[in-house]
């Protein structure tokens, strides 16, 4: 047996408040994420690689960030479509 509760709709004010909750946490996902790019490519310094190898590794977190980040933006553009559209 379920126990339903009923379904309200939001107002645009709340919609918005949500649309704004999405795109702060977003963004510290993205100030977290350079965080660790930042301990990444230190890393990498800290190693005895060739000018090459270590352009490489920085290349391929780099590429990995800006990945990330798009995926995060698509998903939030997403979820702010979905939001305003309830």
């Amino acid at each position: 047996m379920h126990n339903h509760r009923p379904c309200y709709s939001m107002t645009k004010d709340t919609r918005a408040k949500m649309v704004t909750a999405a795109s702060a946490a977003t963004e510290d996902k993205k100030v977290r994420m350079r965080g660790m790019r930042k301990i990444a490519v230190t890393k990498i310094g800290k190693e005895e690689l060739t000018k090459d190898e270590e352009k490489r590794l920085k290349e391929i977190v780099d590429g990995q960030l800006s990945e990330y980040e798009g995926q995060l933006k698509t998903v939030l553009k997403a979820k702010e479509s979905e939001l305003m559209q309830a």
